[in-house]
């Protein structure tokens, strides 16, 4: 994601992620978002825009919060281009991986990621409660997921839906 920053000469103007769909990771919810919701980027310069690599703003996507909330980790699936700060990690797909990122999503979401995190991680409740982007990619997916084609977009969205959806 983004950084936004006034840092000296660092600070560089970007009009490309202007007015694109922007995720709060405060506002980000399990499973999915309703993405006709999400405001628009107003902010034009940056510390850090990732130049390099610029699908991670474009859809499908997984957003994955890197600050755990409600003893939660919090993954949605996004099917449109979406900006985002660096506190979200995003993973870019292309749109025939949309059901292994909406199977992906699902495992993030679960108990068992956040458990296998907060005993891998090396700053959880050390230095703050965040998890790094490297501690994240690796956690553990199941070896038959690029086989399941029964957990979709659709099927992430009904589960948004449902607050008590574990």
């Amino acid at each position: 994601g983004f950084i936004i920053g006034s840092i000296g000469s660092k600070k560089f103007q970007n009009l490309e992620l202007l007015r694109k769909p922007y995720v709060d990771s405060r506002k980000l919810q399990r499973f999915s978002i309703d993405e006709k919701s999400l405001p628009p980027n107003e902010e034009t310069h940056y510390y850090r825009s990732a130049k390099t690599k610029r699908k991670i703003f474009s859809g499908p996507h997984l957003l994955i919060n890197q600050s755990p909330k409600k003893e939660r980790l919090i993954a949605a699936l996004l099917k449109n281009d979406a900006v985002f700060k660096d506190t979200i990690l995003g993973i870019h797909g292309k749109e025939s991986e949309l059901n292994q990122l909406a199977m992906c999503c699902l495992v993030v979401n679960s108990y068992i990621a956040l458990y296998y995190m907060m005993l891998t991680s090396r700053k959880w409740l050390v230095e703050r409660d965040s998890f790094q982007k490297e501690e994240i990619m690796n956690i553990p997916m199941p070896t038959n997921i690029l086989d399941t084609n029964n957990i979709t977009y659709d099927y992430l969205t009904n589960l948004s839906k449902n607050p008590k959806a574990d």
